[in-house]
């Protein structure tokens, strides 16, 4: 078997295992604290932008077998990118050289796009906090909000491209 698609597979199947790790503690985050839904509210929305995240990366994994060498220096900046444009730049530096590759997949559904930004800002929000404005960072119907986002993306990515989270 090729290396490449070898690697590209196992990083598909890792991405979709962490992606229902991080969901199944959001599932014991709610049960702990069913008696206050808004305690840990920060970590739940943290969570679920998590688990989105590994779900993008196993789309990204899936369709990037022929850059399956460079799916280990992806960010979530160069995520970001591969889902609202289908390309990124990669820079690879060491000390005697520096080159950028152009690294491309399909681009995703628009849907998932916005809402995997909205996730992710709802998640910054949630761990940094405004120190000028002192606003909380998590208000009531932001872990909500956030499961929406959560549910609508992985309901694209069942339905157009066949990526499921595992049961």
């Amino acid at each position: 078997m090729n290396s490449k698609l070898l690697f590209h597979e196992i990083a598909y199947q890792d991405h979709l295992q962490k992606a229902k790790q991080n969901f199944d503690f959001y599932v014991e985050l709610c049960n702990l604290t069913k008696d206050d839904p808004n305690r840990f509210a920060d970590w739940k929305v943290t969570v679920l932008f998590y688990t989105a995240a590994h779900m993008i990366r196993a789309y990204i994994a899936l369709n990037s077998v022929k850059y399956s060498h460079f799916y280990e220096v992806i960010k979530h900046s160069h995520c970001k990118e591969l889902i609202e444009k289908g390309s990124t730049q990669i820079v690879i530096s060491s000390q005697k050289i520096s080159r950028t590759y152009t690294y491309g997949i399909p681009v995703i559904e628009i849907e998932v796009s916005k809402a995997y930004k909205a996730l992710k800002d709802l998640s910054e929000r949630a761990r940094y906090t405004d120190q000028i404005s002192q606003k909380p960072k998590i208000v009531s119907g932001d872990v909500e909000h956030a499961r929406q986002l959560l549910d609508d993306i992985l309901k694209i990515l069942d339905t157009e491209y066949q990526i499921k989270m595992p049961s």
